[in-house]
């Protein structure tokens, strides 16, 4: 449609404009289904990521299994529990890193051979950039499993197609988002070291850490509400120092 042909356009614009690369990693319940929540006839941006669509795969968790190998994966276990939605491709320009082993008829069967009809993770090589697709829904299965193995195989991917904008000594716990606008950036802080109790009652402030921007040489940092925030750069970062974060704080970055 009118919509994708634009997507597409600007896209193909963009990863091949020779002044810059640009690396695109999806997964695959954004080419499932589409904003609406319908079945998309076929995978957005296809000819980026190098496949084609061939149908959609369902399964009940424990009866399908995916197989990592070589270099790549040599931290990792070789066999993973796989999503239980995924989308089934057929591989174009693209190769496949990873793949499913065919789904079990039930539990307690015995694994099939894995099998390249049925890609798990493809990349493909467009313009001066990549396109990385994970074909099952990877983040469902995270957020229902947290399974630690899913998020070290897409954040090494994520950590593959670029460097890091921030960097912190803060705990896990504090949440981090970058904005950028007109005339500057915008960070965004949430505190979610919090009690045990639910619903929440208790924030643990988090004091004396520090966020480098990497790339960005900030003039002025302040606290959306006015007040300067102290920090310094070096070389073109800049390094800013939090005294205290108690639930959320937004800082300006000129």
């Amino acid at each position: 449609d009118e919509k994708t042909n634009t997507e597409q356009i600007r896209f193909r614009y963009a990863i091949e404009d020779t002044s810059s690369t640009i690396n695109l990693l999806v997964r695959g319940m954004v080419t499932i289904y589409d904003e609406f929540g319908n079945e998309r006839k076929r995978v957005e941006l296809d000819e980026a990521f190098g496949v084609s669509k061939k149908e959609v795969l369902r399964s009940w968790e424990g009866l399908c299994y995916q197989y990592l190998d070589g270099e790549k994966f040599k931290d990792m276990p070789m066999i993973l529990p796989a999503p239980t939605i995924a989308l089934k491709v057929e591989l174009k320009t693209a190769s496949a890193e990873s793949v499913r082993y065919p789904n079990l008829p039930g539990r307690y069967e015995r694994l099939a051979e894995p099998d390249e009809k049925f890609p798990a993770v493809t990349v493909n090589r467009y313009g001066k950039g990549q396109a990385v697709l994970f074909t099952g829904n990877v983040g469902t299965y995270y957020y229902d499993w947290k399974d630690k193995n899913y998020l070290k195989l897409f954040g090494d991917y994520v950590r593959a197609a670029a460097d890091p904008v921030t960097i912190t000594n803060a705990p896990k716990c504090v949440e981090m988002t970058l904005r950028k606008k007109e005339d500057g950036f915008v960070l965004h802080l949430i505190n979610l070291c919090v009690g045990t109790n639910r619903p929440m009652d208790e924030i643990f402030p988090i004091r004396d850490f520090y966020v480098r921007l990497k790339g960005i040489k900030g003039k002025s940092v302040s606290k959306v509400t006015g007040e300067s925030v102290p920090f310094r750069t070096e070389e073109e970062d800049t390094i800013i120092n939090i005294e205290e974060l108690a639930d959320y704080l937004a800082i300006v970055i000129a």
